[in-house]
Parts: structure tokens; sequence; C-alpha cells
């Protein structure tokens, strides 16, 4: 994995854990902001020819927007 990757990577999670502590704290605004800021993380990486799959799954989840399953014959 790149530096760049594994930067990305630790960035994810601590943004995670940030989302946790807002939720937790009830700060909806800090929670939103942070949201967009994973957003934004996961389309740098894609900007950088990095594979998104597991980015993607990680935002649904602290989204929760349903998944979309890609059409295997795409």
């Amino acid at each position: 994995m790149s530096g760049f990757a594994e930067g990305l990577d630790n960035k994810v999670e601590l943004l995670r854990e940030q989302l946790a502590e807002a939720r937790e704290a009830g700060d909806e605004f800090r929670e939103q902001a942070l949201l967009e800021e994973l957003s934004d993380t996961v389309n740098i990486a894609g900007e950088n020819d990095l594979d998104t799959s597991e980015l993607k799954k990680v935002l649904a989840a602290e989204t929760g927007t349903i998944p979309v399953i890609d059409d295997p014959e795409d």
C-alpha cells in the first residue's frame, strides 16, 4: 500500500471516530461536516486511481444509504 493510500485509510479511520463522537454528543452540524469530509476523501481517492470500493462501503454505512450493486455485465 502506498503512503498516500495509507494516509487516506488513516484519515477515514479518524473521521469515523470523530463521527461517533459527534453523534454521541448530538452535534448534528459537526456530524454533517464530517460526513462531507468523508465523502470528499472518497472522491480524492477515486481521482487518484485508488480502489474506492471499501471506502464507498464505509461511506454508505456512515450515511445510512442503500448500497448500489454494480451490474456484473458492465
